[in-house]
């Protein structure tokens, strides 16, 4: 059977994961949990080391128990003539997954024997030979896969995977180079990827993933762990495909997503973003009609301009608390958002954030905030609750802030409040109560501030108001 190759072609329906995994000798891929265990691993003073940590896996420890062995650093891995002097022996039953990091150069003899529980191991493209044993009697292997930017695979000895299922699938380049007669065994099970996707120094890597799924790994190979910048999607070298991404996935080691990355990808359902980001740039996810979750990492600060415009499926938001801004139109049109869990740390909502987001009923902003844009929460048609903490900082109203919100009845304003601006509360047609406290700080109430609130019947002014401009209690009852 000849070696099956990805079409370039890809058919509509073809399901597709992007994994980003982005090379350095100094850091690893495996940060998803709790270190177990870590330390040297290099055979003849090669300054290789392991990492082991707690992983979600789940196919063979329901109480999501498995563990990642991450090699990194430079050199050989030691050559293990007895399993009981390698350092994570004793953890060989849960270790699912196997990554050798970029630097690592040779995989020593029996470095991953009977791992019973191993499903997968990715090999970086600075291997160039696996030594004897290495991953013999793992019954549960099914995914290998060998990054090689310049094509070459590493040598093998006989015996490398004897005993792992016959099922187990090889990803290699297209157009691989190897005259190592032991990789021939393989040939049948091999599926190659296409590496002929170059844009800005990151290489995209596609090879399915199962019969169903297509998969395209982006590979930064250099030392940088962000992702380029886009200026329009049809940059990216992976554009004619985005219609077809249904799950990203990014590797651990990547900390910033580019401007424009994963827009309009149409038929996207999730994402997962590891902790290291800290950075989702401009429009990264606008126009992923379909994404319904997103987890976001811990590390971020700042929710950049337009990052998820237009996921009109999107149903909740849960900002982390170090996140202090939220950019322009970041949230706008995301239809189908119900709930927003605003940080304790943010400063700043700016203009159009949460425009039209049709569904959203309740906010609760918190007490740093000190600055609102205008429209921020404009066309929010189902807003009933608007909720400022007694402690708050905002200063302003902006102009149309909560312009054409149609549900919301009753809104209380901290003392802070000085300003409300042309329009803010305009056409809030269901609006009963304006509640500004007696000790409120408000001086200005400029032009049509509540101009067709059809249902305002009554509103007390405090003593501080010094200013009220034309139209502003137009067309109030």
């Amino acid at each position: 059977m000849e070696t099956r190759t990805i079409m370039t072609n890809f058919m509509a329906r073809a399901m597709m994961t992007l994994l980003f995994l982005c090379f350095t000798a100094q850091m690893t891929w495996a940060e998803y949990g709790e270190v177990v265990a870590q330390g040297p691993c290099g055979d003849n003073g090669n300054h290789a080391t392991f990492t082991l940590k707690k992983n979600s896996d789940k196919v063979f420890h329901e109480e999501g128990t498995g563990l990642t062995l991450t090699i990194s650093g430079f050199g050989s891995i030691k050559d293990y003539s007895s399993l009981d002097e390698r350092p994570w022996n004793d953890y060989k039953t849960k270790i699912t997954e196997v990554v050798v990091n970029q630097g690592v150069e040779i995989i020593g003899n029996a470095a991953f024997r009977e791992f019973s529980s191993l499903y997968k191991c990715t090999i970086s493209s600075s291997v160039t030979s696996i030594k004897g044993d290495a991953f013999r009697f793992c019954d549960q292997l099914m995914r290998v896969i060998v990054l090689s930017i310049d094509r070459k695979l590493p040598t093998l000895k006989s015996d490398v995977f004897s005993e792992c299922p016959d099922n187990c699938t090889f990803y290699v380049p297209s157009n691989y180079e190897s005259s190592d007669r032991y990789w021939k065994r393989y040939q049948d099970q091999m599926v190659t990827y296409d590496d002929s996707w170059i844009s800005d120094g990151t290489t995209v890597l596609s090879f399915p993933d199962t019969s169903d799924y297509i998969s395209l790994w982006v590979v930064n190979s250099g030392t940088s762990l962000a992702m380029a910048d886009y200026s329009w999607p049809n940059d990216r070298g992976w554009d004619r495909v985005a219609g077809n991404v249904r799950e990203v996935e990014i590797f651990p080691d990547v900390v910033s997503i580019g401007n424009n990355a994963f827009a309009n990808f149409t038929s996207l359902l999730s994402i997962t973003i590891p902790d290291r980001v800290n950075r989702i740039g401009n429009k990264a996810f606008s126009g992923c009609s379909e994404l319904s979750i997103v987890d976001l990492p811990s590390n971020l600060s700042f929710i950049f301009d337009g990052t998820f415009m237009n996921c009109s499926k999107l149903t909740t938001i849960i900002l982390p608390d170090n996140v202090s801004i939220i950019d322009r139109e970041a949230f706008s049109d995301c239809t189908s958002l119900e709930s927003v869990i605003f940080p304790s740390h943010l400063s700043t909502i700016s203009e159009r954030a949460f425009y039209r987001c049709s569904n959203l009923t309740t906010i609760t902003l918190p007490d740093r905030l000190n600055q609102i844009g205008n429209k921020a929460f404009s066309d929010c048609t189902s807003l009933e609750s608007v909720i400022f903490p007694s402690t708050s900082n905002l200063n302003t109203i902006s102009n149309e802030t909560f312009k054409n919100c149609s549900n919301l009845m009753t809104i209380t304003l901290p003392n802070s409040v000085r300003n409300i601006d042309s329009e803010a509360f305009s056409y809030c047609t269901s609006l009963e109560s304006v509640i500004i406290p007696s000790t409120s700080h408000l001086e200005s109430i400029s032009e049509r501030a509540f101009y067709r609130c059809s249902n305002l019947t009554t509103i007390t002014l405090p003593n501080s108001v010094r200013n009220i401009d034309s139209e502003a209690f137009a067309n109030c009852i």
